[in-house]
């Protein structure tokens, strides 16, 4: 008896429906710290008279000779903690129920972190994510008024050089024009891209050509 890792407690029918506990081992000592000796003998329906759905189940094990198992939040009568725990009954001759219980509290509670913890890292990656879109945005934004200030100074240039007589005055103008001209179309592209990362060449020959 003492062998079995998990709390476990023996309920003794004594006629009548009413059962008594008769025994426990050392795991439901411990987890009772200590003080689970006093309530040898005691009535059941007393002693979960907090929790009256486990008296229900023990009489129903006993009723049907079934093994009945739950999940619940439970409240220990010894200390007031409460403990998510799976508790298994099972009947034992025929006037005692065994009741086992395995204790999942630790457990849920890592569960819960790791709920908590997947959740904060998803609303990181969605600010992040947000982030990251807005400085896209601001790049495209700032590489549109660039091609746009240039072209301006391409215009300028071409304006300067329609009124120029010299021609060796004119090709230089020209040529600082198709510069200027080709950068601005390097911004077009970058702008345009969904990819701010990298010009895409061969949209930037297309343009040019």
């Amino acid at each position: 008896f003492n062998s079995i890792p998990y709390p476990t407690v023996v309920w003794r029918h004594v006629g009548e429906q009413r059962f008594v506990l008769d025994r426990f081992n050392e795991a439901a000592n411990e987890i009772g710290q200590g003080h689970l000796h006093q309530y040898v003998g005691a009535d059941m329906d007393e002693f979960h008279a907090h929790i009256p759905e486990f008296p229900a189940r023990i009489r129903r094990v006993f009723a049907s000779g079934a093994r009945e198992s739950t999940s619940t939040a439970y409240v220990l009568r010894t200390t007031g903690e409460e403990r998510q725990i799976t508790t298994t009954a099972v009947k034992v001759g025929d006037d005692f129920v065994l009741d086992s219980a395995h204790d999942l509290t630790e457990f849920e509670k890592v569960k819960s972190d790791l709920v908590e913890t997947s959740a904060a890292l998803q609303r990181s990656l969605l600010e992040k994510e947000g982030l990251l879109q807005e400085k896209e945005l601001l790049l495209q934004e700032i590489h549109h008024r660039v091609k746009n200030n240039l072209a301006i100074v391409s215009s300028l240039l071409e304006m300067q050089s329609s009124s120029v007589d010299d021609e060796r005055l004119r090709k230089m103008l020209r040529e600082s024009q198709n510069r200027i001209l080709a950068v601005a179309r390097a911004h077009e592209v970058l702008y345009q891209s969904q990819d701010l990362r990298n010009v895409d060449l061969g949209r930037y020959v297309e343009i040019l050509a």
